[in-house]
């Protein structure tokens, strides 16, 4: 089977998800509605890594679409309760606690999210001319051509004029005699004694 049919039919998965948990809740078993968000999203996962399917670019948006069904069903099970005149009271930890799923879900969906900014890799209009010009012209031509649309600069280092810190006589040439013969001329009178 093709990766991507298998990525489709993979896709079935949260949108069983979904519809199961609208059904649950206009159903109002609440309970019910925190289980199938769960489930859904742990089935997709094992699905993912049985399938052995590679991680969508949507990946961390659909965590938070689940998380936020997750904080829904944890705000109406636990941050709601009805009263004896037929309303519903709000529970407030219920309501705290459902915030925090929220905020993680959505955290957690950004660490996964692949989306690295609006028209970063886009090219500009320019580009694009250069490059639908480009490939008329290889077409007409029986050499295959590259085409190289946007390169980041490399950064070079520098030399700078001061010197290396490693090196410990750095003041004066390798070749420099940096005692003369004061020691050569000890040693001799050392010997000799």
């Amino acid at each position: 089977m093709g990766n991507d049919i298998k990525s489709g039919l993979g896709y079935l998965i949260p949108l069983g998800a979904v519809i199961g948990f609208v059904a649950v809740i206009v159903t109002g078993n609440y309970l019910l509605s925190i289980l199938i968000p769960l489930a859904g999203i742990l089935t997709w996962f094992l699905y993912m890594k049985i399938m052995e399917i590679s991680v969508p670019d949507i990946f961390g948006n659909i965590i938070i679409v689940f998380g936020g069904l997750l904080a829904i069903g944890v705000f109406l099970f636990y941050g709601t309760k009805p009263n004896m005149f037929g309303g519903i009271e709000l529970q407030e930890e219920g309501a705290v606690f459902a915030l925090l799923v929220l905020f993680f879900s959505v955290l957690t969906g950004m660490l996964f999210n692949r989306n690295e900014g609006l028209g970063k890799n886009l090219l500009t209009s320019r580009e694009k001319e250069l490059v639908n010009k480009a490939i008329k012209d290889s077409d007409n031509e029986a050499s295959p051509r590259v085409i190289v649309v946007k390169q980041e600069a490399e950064h070079k280092e520098e030399k700078s004029d001061e010197p290396d810190e490693f090196t410990p006589y750095y003041a004066y040439p390798p070749e420099y005699d940096y005692y003369g013969d004061y020691y050569e001329d000890g040693d001799e009178e050392d010997e000799d004694e």
